[in-house]
């Protein structure tokens, strides 16, 4: 197998299954900074001033992630803000940013506006890892191109570049893997709905990886945000008004590469993943 083929499909050669993969933070903030500048960090550019590293790396510290987000339309401009879970955004002069982000530190949201449009972020920090550049621009084309109802920006590192293209929908929170430009149209048919797509969602960013497994499985089964509870180990029980379903949890292991820029190092670790079936009802679930 040669790289690129292992960059267009890292987590898949190994045998690693998308559901379970969605951690990710719920306190967000994301900075438009031009892409040009990005560096390897996710939060800090080339060309940042002390006074702004400072600030942002004191908002990491206190919990908020931080990403770098650009599209091609906003060359020049003001700088834009957005934030989450608060879902609230502004827009700045870049001088005045780094007083701006200190007084959100604080809890002043003074002149932040609610966002009405949600958000989503596609990962082309190729400074980061050669995937996400290789494959995340073409989806991020294809889903601006399609896209009017959403702020659909590039962004730097989401987590997971093993299983570019790889997008984020806020605030939603709901964390997608191993996308395709083709996929643009059923992710946002089903995302336009409101609920995730199954086929390539790697689950509730909140949830415990099992969890999220299941919460994929209980998706593909039909059921729409499902209530999830664990009544013993390895057995779940998904519940909505209509329809209960049990599903079986197993406990696999894998080694592969975390990045493709690992894959160059010739380095590995260890992964826990989860296979869920479906099973046929609570009397089977208690056996």
């Amino acid at each position: 197998m040669t790289k690129r083929d292992f960059c267009s499909d890292a987590s898949r050669a190994v045998g690693e299954p998308l559901a379970g993969t969605a951690k990710h933070p719920e306190r967000l903030l994301l900075i438009r900074w031009p892409k040009g500048r990005w560096s390897r960090n996710l939060a800090i550019a080339q060309d940042m001033s002390p006074e702004l590293v400072d600030v942002i790396e004191a908002l990491r510290a206190d919990g908020r992630r931080v990403n770098l987000i650009d599209r091609k339309q906003e060359a020049g401009g003001r700088c834009r803000l957005r934030l989450y879970p608060e879902q609230l955004g502004c827009d700045v002069d870049w001088a005045e940013l780094p007083g701006v982000l200190q007084r959100l530190r604080d809890g002043d949201v003074t002149g932040w506006i609610a966002l009405d449009r949600p958000v989503m972020l596609v990962c082309t920090h190729g400074q980061k890892d050669r995937c996400c550049a290789l494959h995340g621009f073409a989806l991020y084309q294809a889903l601006h191109e399609h896209a009017p109802d959403f702020e659909v920006w590039e962004s730097t590192h989401l987590g997971g570049c093993r299983l570019s293209a790889g997008a984020l929908v806020l605030p939603a929170l709901h964390k997608y893997g191993r996308l395709l430009p083709t996929d643009a149209a059923p992710l946002l048919e089903a995302e336009r709905s409101g609920r995730p797509w199954a086929e390539k969602w790697r689950g509730p960013c909140d949830l415990v990886p099992e969890a999220q497994a299941v919460a994929v499985a209980a998706a593909r089964a039909g059921l729409v945000d499902p209530g999830l509870d664990n009544p013993r180990p390895g057995i779940w029980r998904a519940t909505t008004l209509a329809d209960t379903r049990w599903f079986a949890t197993a406990r696999d292991q894998v080694t592969r590469p975390p990045t493709c820029s690992d894959l160059d190092l010739g380095c590995s670790e260890e992964a826990e993943v989860y296979h869920v079936r479906e099973i046929a009802g609570p009397l089977v679930a208690i056996s």
